[in-house]
């Protein structure tokens, strides 16, 4: 009797359904959340684990938690660059006017403002929280 040792030849897709496994492996790699299950892609407590580590994870989380206002600013937090993929992914395309998730990626890194709805890139709330992170996000 041969015995196989290669993971593909295994069935391990009960580890994409164990909160722990795919917490833990998305706490060190945000990105792993698009191996989780369907049912752990919406699970807050994961996913905000994800895109904390990775903001870019949030294009794997379920639909249902894309308006989630801090799920989003996480991810903007954590990568600035998400906004731009937010107009992309239904149900997030509101969060990209979003005064609250705009202040969260400026605050984070003042190029965001660049990003930004031109509505809010006039406020000048943004646009001094913008240059207080970053004195060069005035040219936009």
């Amino acid at each position: 009797i041969a015995h196989s040792t290669h993971l593909e030849d295994m069935n391990i897709s009960w580890l994409r359904e164990d909160v722990a496994i795919v917490l833990e492996a998305c706490l060190s790699n945000g990105l792993a959340l698009q191996y989780a299950s369907h049912h752990l892609r919406g699970n807050y407590a994961v996913v905000l684990a994800a895109v904390e580590q990775n903001g870019f994870a949030i294009r794997y989380a379920h639909k249902s938690l894309l308006g989630t206002l801090h799920l989003v600013c996480a991810a903007v937090t954590q990568n600035y660059k998400v906004l731009s993929q937010l107009r992309h992914l239904a149900g997030a395309e509101e969060a990209t006017n979003d005064a609250t998730v705009a202040l969260a990626a400026v605050k984070s890194n003042g190029f965001a403002l660049q990003l930004v709805s031109p509505t809010l890139r006039g406020s000048e709330e943004h646009v001094l929280a913008a240059v207080e992170q970053n004195g060069f996000a005035l040219k936009f």
